[in-house]
């Protein structure tokens, strides 16, 4: 058995005094004691400067799977304005015995929902991306600038750890899996990086339980065109509606009492800017039906 692909680590509660940090073992071996120890060591950030330090995280008793905890004080969240991350280092022991260190990275990310809007770091947050097709070549930089986020189809490592670095939120659009199921070890490279925040998936795919069990700070978030009766999974924190007419979308949504994203389609190429101005510009077109979670601007 691979043990550093059955380690997750995800962060419980938090609060500007304290932040629950946990690691777990998902998939036991059926002999042996096995216990989970390590160490929190961090923030860095590249966009300020921080003092690290190390907390320990001590076994728990936990049944059925090894469970490690750590409480981190005064944690620094990860934001695009401030991209605080974490190195955690968790020791697998079995029978007293060392087996192997998995590191992982960790941000503290505290988004989610409430009623029908979307909370960042306790404050309403409306998010606002782009399609990344849809620009002419960017850097990471104009995407900071822009305050955008990233709709991005199925995104390999690289780029999430470097959007985790410098701050960019990725919605993963994960609507291309072909067997018409989100299975974990779809996203299981991708869903421990801060910086993939929503895994976006189609109206009628299934979504495999492993994935809200193991992915407990991903917010999953579910597409739906223009005109189609809209029935979210029971795991979805996030509905993403294709705008056509604003009384077709007005129709569509009337029922729905999760967060809503509006979706719009155009065609040709945009600068970052230009395109997250079209952001503002959808919601403005919108706000007679309403005052959504989020404005998302796509390629055809």
């Amino acid at each position: 058995m691979d043990l550093d692909q059955q380690i997750d680590v995800f962060h419980g509660q938090v609060s500007p005094a304290m932040a629950y940090v946990y690691a777990r073992l998902s998939d036991v071996p059926a002999d042996g004691d096995w216990q989970l120890q390590g160490r929190i060591n961090g923030p860095a950030c590249e966009h300020a400067h921080m003092l690290p330090a190390t907390v320990p995280m001590l076994p728990q008793k936990s049944d059925p799977t090894p469970l490690a905890c750590g409480h981190l004080p005064d944690p620094c969240y990860w934001s695009p304005r401030t991209p605080a991350l974490y190195s955690v280092d968790i020791d697998v022991i079995c029978n007293q015995r060392h087996m192997t260190t998995v590191r992982r990275v960790l941000g503290i990310r505290t988004l989610g929902k409430k009623q029908n809007h979307l909370f960042f770091e306790s404050r309403r947050w409306v998010l606002r991306a782009v399609d990344q097709n849809l620009v002419k070549s960017s850097t990471i930089s104009q995407w900071r600038d822009a305050s955008a986020s990233v709709w991005i189809t199925d995104p390999d490592e690289a780029t999430c750890i470097e959007s985790s670095q410098q701050g960019i939120l990725l919605v993963a659009d994960m609507r291309q899996c072909s067997d018409n199921t989100l299975r974990f070890d779809k996203v299981r490279a991708i869903a421990h990086w801060p910086s993939v925040a929503i895994i976006l998936v189609r109206h009628d795919m299934q979504i495999d339980d492993l994935v809200a069990l193991r992915c407990p700070n991903i917010l999953l978030a579910q597409y739906f065109p223009a005109g189609m009766q809209i029935c979210p999974a029971a795991s979805i924190g996030l509905v993403v509606v294709e705008v056509d007419t604003t009384q077709t979308f007005a129709e569509q949504i009337a029922k729905v009492s999760l967060p809503i994203a509006a979706i719009r389609r155009i065609t040709g190429a945009e600068h970052v800017p230009a395109a997250r101005a079209l952001c503002d510009r959808l919601q403005g077109d919108l706000a007679a039906v309403g005052d959504f979670a989020g404005y998302i601007i796509k390629g055809e």
